[in-house]
């Protein structure tokens, strides 16, 4: 699945995400990564139960920066 695709979004949602890598993928894009790290967040946001657990790893981001992003305007991944 492309998790910047919307149209590929899946209407089930989970109590987990993992992510060991892909962010950091997004992040190292040439072609707009702000506006793309965005919408994979939004595809998180789409994908999680409320009080669903995200899990990621990160050898391009510090655990602040990843708190600060990924609760950053948005009660849901707090």
């Amino acid at each position: 699945m492309d998790v910047l695709d919307k149209s590929q979004y899946p209407s089930k949602k989970f109590d987990i995400g993992i992510d060991k890598g892909t962010y950091d993928a997004i992040a190292l894009c040439p072609d707009n990564s702000k506006e793309k790290r965005h919408m994979y967040k939004q595809f998180l946001c789409s994908i999680l139960k409320p009080n669903g657990l995200f899990i990621i790893t990160s050898c391009n981001w510090t655990s602040a920066e990843l708190i600060e992003f990924f609760t950053k305007e948005n009660s849901n991944l707090i």
